[in-house]
């Protein structure tokens, strides 16, 4: 059978889904051929530098959030994402012409750092958004984690690429590579788009193709409807603790690094090149076989669990024995399990809210909710090294209550969630 006349066999939300697949691998490709090269600029001989970087994303996070609120309820969203896409391509040029004619400075490496960051966050939520905007609830419990393969797989490629790469073309000729794949993810959502006509998307009780009109609202409808609503301030507490987690993993990571590295930097993006392949190894592994299984057969309050269990004994282990060596593993089970389960397993609470959540709260949680937790716990952290003289071991072990609260909550939210979406399907239909 020929690649089309399996296409043709299948429904319109799977030939979606497979476009979907095809977008989340360019767009993580483009990332995770500029991360590498991110981590690099964070990882500085002064130790107090990244705190001020985590800041500095938090800043440009809260200057995006009410631009992006505001580009949303103005525009139909077949103008919106291409203007999202090809507003950061044009970003990456300056960058390049930066970096190629001002070696000596690091700020242009630093405000990369930060910009990246935010990208990174609006353009995944941007279209995880899109896809919940055309999924009912069943078929993202069906497709999402396949979907999510996407992403694993574009992220091994631009791994590869950066790893082979970089001797190559230098750390500056990588930025022009994801322009060339923000111009590919466009090209996927247009045939995602044409295949949203065909129907068969729409949760019951929907009234005709109103996901294509803008949502309406002034920038400050993401704060006042988390506010008001439990469910919601749950899922801020949840990616709270979770983000501030995953920041001790970086922080002990970039120490590490430092220790072992110094200033070299090709050495360091091929560290991080590789540490990204490993992790997207076990990624599309738990994506492809464990995600869907583990949610059908234990439900979404077990699959919730799954990362912040992980990262509790991540923390133990690494408090006890930290170095390098015990980092690497524990940091690849640590970012494969929240790339692999928690990430579809997110995007899944955000299917039984209306279009004004998706869009509105869910990307002030994606960005606000997230960068400040990063901040906060960063700060905490530089404070700890600093001026009580813990070492990283130490420090780790002190973050061991935020995960526990994370598995708290997580259990909590599972079973609000159950209930939630039996409430969204009776009134839906």
């Amino acid at each position: 059978m020929s690649l089309d006349d399996f296409l043709r066999n299948q429904s319109a939300p799977r030939r979606a889904a497979l476009w979907s697949f095809i977008a989340f691998f360019f767009l993580m490709m483009g990332y995770y051929i500029l991360r590498p090269v991110r981590e690099g600029f964070g990882v500085e001989n002064d130790k107090g530098v990244l705190k001020y970087l985590f800041l500095g994303t938090f800043a440009g996070t809260l200057v995006a959030v009410p631009l992006f609120s505001r580009l949303v309820s103005i525009t139909p969203r077949q103008r919106f994402l291409p203007f999202v896409f090809r507003f950061f391509s044009v970003n990456l040029v300056i960058f390049w012409a930066l970096l190629i004619s001002n070696n000596a400075t690091p700020w242009p490496g630093r405000v990369f750092y930060c910009w990246l960051s935010v990208y990174s966050v609006f353009t995944v939520s941007v279209l995880w958004s899109y896809l919940v905007d055309l999924f009912n609830s069943e078929q993202t419990k069906e497709l999402f984690g396949p979907i999510a393969v996407g992403m694993s797989t574009g992220a091994i490629a631009g791994s590869l690429i950066t790893g082979f790469g970089i001797d190559a073309i230098g750390r500056p000729g990588l930025l022009l590579l994801p322009v060339i794949m923000a111009e590919l993810v466009l090209l996927a959502i247009r045939r995602i788009e044409f295949h949203a006509t065909r129907g068969e998307f729409s949760a019951p009780g929907d009234k005709g193709r109103q996901q294509e009109e803008p949502v309406r609202g002034n920038i400050l409808d993401g704060v006042r409807i988390v506010a008001q609503s439990r469910y919601l301030l749950l899922i801020c507490l949840l990616l709270f603790c979770s983000a501030g987690v995953s920041t001790v993993f970086y922080f002990a990571q970039n120490n590490f690094v430092r220790d072992v590295y110094g200033s070299d930097q090709v050495g360091m993006a091929k560290f991080f090149a590789n540490m990204n392949l490993a992790t997207q190894g076990v990624t599309i592994f738990m994506q492809a076989f464990l995600v869907s299984r583990i949610i059908k057969a234990f439900g979404m309050k077990t699959a919730l669990c799954v990362l912040p269990v992980v990262g509790l004994i991540g923390l133990v282990v690494l408090g006890l024995h930290g170095n390098l060596a015990v980092l690497i593993p524990c940091y690849i089970l640590m970012k494969g399990t929240s790339r692999g389960v928690a990430s579809p397993t997110k995007q899944m609470l955000f299917a039984i809210v209306d279009r004004r959540q998706k869009y509105k709260s869910k990307n002030f949680i994606d960005t606000v909710i997230v960068r400040g937790s990063d901040v906060v716990v960063i700060w905490a952290l530089s404070y700890l090294q600093s001026d009580t003289g813990f070492g990283v071991g130490k420090i780790v072990l002190v973050a061991l209550p935020l995960a526990v609260l994370w598995v708290g909550v997580a259990f909590f939210l599972g079973g609000l969630h159950k209930s939630q979406s039996e409430t969204f399907e009776l009134r839906a239909s």
